[in-house]
């Protein structure tokens, strides 16, 4: 797997410009930015940084000793998917909307949450639940 960030001067940097790079701009409403590199910063985007377990391990030599994150991590009792509100489910009913060349179009809702929270940084971090490219089930994704 292929590290998308890097490190400088103790700071992240989140390449936005890399094809496929898990690293995105997305709106209020969890919508990607299609242009994410004239993206504008303002308060109603987030980062969607889909961390790898590479850039987990890059992050902890320069953020934490191990015997910090062993530390942390066994203080954790509960996780976001346990709740009842990590299931993503589409509401029963469709709404016909149009046609286009011989097809039907239907609009479908769906019911899903977000976990939210800033941090004492003053950085937003929004945890929602999403069906990937190729999952059957909803998986946790954060954004910053």
């Amino acid at each position: 797997m292929a590290i998308k960030i890097k490190w400088v001067n103790g700071k992240i940097l989140l390449r936005l410009h890399n094809s496929q790079g898990g690293i995105r701009i997305a709106d209020e409403e969890g919508n990607h930015i299609s242009k994410p590199t004239q993206a504008l910063n303002e308060d109603k985007y987030y980062i969607e940084w889909m961390i790898t377990n590479d850039e987990i391990r890059l992050l902890s030599k320069h953020l934490f000793n191990n015997q910090d994150i062993i530390k942390e991590m066994k203080k954790i009792s509960k996780f976001a998917e346990d709740s009842e509100y990590s299931r993503r489910t589409t509401k029963k009913g469709k709404e016909k909307i149009a046609t286009f060349e011989g097809f039907n179009i239907y609009k479908y809702s769906e019911e899903f949450h977000s976990f939210e929270k800033i941090l004492s940084s003053g950085i937003k971090v929004r945890l929602t639940f999403k069906l990937g490219d190729f999952g059957i089930t909803a998986h946790p994704q954060c954004m910053f």
